[in-house]
């Protein structure tokens, strides 16, 4: 029992049919995890930032400073007079770039924020933002 050249053409416009609506929509998966990922990452550091000015860590306060496509965890009460060698930078994944505040510093003992308001970060039409308080409270929306 052998297919007609028609019933493989069938078959295959159909594969080829499931294929093009299945790639998007894996991909926006992917992408949408990818900002899921480096928002709850960069929620962790803003977090180690203030634990460790509130620790006194080094007798010093510690910071977040963000461009559009990294941040960095620093030591000092401010990017331009830090320490450099404690600098512990990460880079955002390809495609997802910031906006917002672009340097936060927490007091020491308090852990209070220099600065309160929204970091967002956006990866194409999706985006994640982190809320930080005129408290210290971080929260990720």
């Amino acid at each position: 029992m052998a297919f007609s050249i028609v019933e493989l053409l069938i078959v295959f416009g159909i594969t080829v049919l499931l294929i093009a609506l299945c790639v998007p929509l894996a991909i926006n998966f992917f992408n949408g995890q990818d900002l899921e990922d480096a928002a709850e990452q960069l929620t962790q550091t803003l977090r180690q930032a203030q634990n460790k000015s509130m620790a006194q860590e080094n007798d010093n306060a510690f910071g977040v400073r963000l461009t559009d496509n990294s941040y960095t965890l620093f030591k000092g009460m401010t990017y331009l007079s830090h320490d450099p060698s404690y600098d512990s930078t990460t880079n955002l994944p390809q495609g997802i770039t910031s906006s917002g505040l672009t340097e936060i510093i927490f007091s020491k003992l308090q852990g209070l924020p220099n600065n309160s308001g929204n970091i967002i970060l956006t990866n194409n039409k999706n985006s994640s933002t982190i809320n930080i308080n005129s408290i210290g409270r971080i929260n990720l929306q």
